[in-house]
């Protein structure tokens, strides 16, 4: 019997260290599988509080750029799956709106505009940044059935008034307008113009007006007026003094954008002048 539990001695103390072995690398392990665990849920969390924001533009469609008017208060509906965020665009058609960032790339955006007097339309969005521009048709709506009442009408009336001035005489106005052609998204690259940001191709566009001889510009202003025009920059140092000639640059970074250069063409002179103008009815 003593020599049995002699020869045990060696073989038992070694199956001992090796339970005890085995016992700590399974604590070791579970208390790694925790701490990944505890790690992944505030990484998951810290992903979902992130925010994205989508801009864009919403504009009357039309195939000729100059009457791509920009449209205010259009609802616009956000949805990834999971959450709804509501918006509307301003008097520039601009609007912007705020969604939690997607865990996954390419997760598509659902938007939706609607507005009572055009068409509603339905765009997906997957890329973030990208300047979403929404064009809607307007609603075509039954012209009304004149009334069997007897019309009168009224024609060549003719208005006659004066202005007296004392040191200019306004002779008339001046407008023009011209594009700056673009096509969105377009990354920047190596182009020489850029979005503020450095991130899209932009282009510009110019122009400039002459006034005559004797004559001078006043007030001159300039807008956009059809397109993305919350992704444009206009130039006006060219307005800023009067004078004969006037210039002034328009630059866009999404698509094709028109702008509109006005000023009132006045010739300096003490003069009373009388005018008859025919009113259109």
């Amino acid at each position: 019997m003593a020599a049995r539990m002699g020869d045990c001695t060696i073989p038992c103390s070694h199956g001992i260290m090796f339970s005890m072995a085995m016992s700590v690398a399974k604590k070791s392990f579970l208390i790694i599988l925790i701490s990944i665990a505890i790690a992944s849920f505030f990484w998951v969390r810290h992903l979902r509080r992130r925010l994205t924001a989508i801009q864009g533009a919403v504009i009357t469609r039309n195939s000729d750029p100059r009457k791509q008017l920009p449209i205010a208060d259009v609802e616009i509906t956000a949805s990834d799956g999971i959450s709804v965020v509501k918006s509307k665009s301003d008097a520039s058609g601009l609007f912007t709106i705020k969604l939690r960032k997607p865990l996954l790339r390419g997760q598509i955006i659902a938007l939706q505009f609607r507005h009572p007097n055009y068409d509603p339309l339905e765009l997906s969005a997957n890329t973030p940044g990208q300047i979403a521009v929404a064009s809607l048709a307007p609603v075509v709506r039954a012209k009304p059935i004149p009334d069997n009442l007897p019309k009168q009408t009224i024609g060549n009336v003719r208005v006659r008034y004066s202005i007296k001035t004392a040191s200019v005489v306004t002779i008339g106005s001046a407008v023009r307008a011209f594009e700056a052609i673009n096509e969105g998204n377009a990354p920047c690259a190596a182009h020489l113009q850029c979005s503020p940001d450095g991130k899209w191709r932009a282009a510009t566009a110019s122009t400039s007006l002459d006034a005559g001889e004797g004559n001078e510009f006043r007030n001159a202003r300039a807008s956009c007026i059809a397109g993305p025009c919350p992704f444009t920059r206009i130039d006006s140092t060219g307005l800023d003094h009067d004078g004969r000639t006037i210039s002034v640059s328009g630059t866009s970074w999404s698509d094709t954008a028109t702008f509109l250069v006005e000023a009132e063409v006045v010739h300096p002179m003490t003069t009373d002048v009388v005018r008859n103008s025919l009113v259109m009815l």
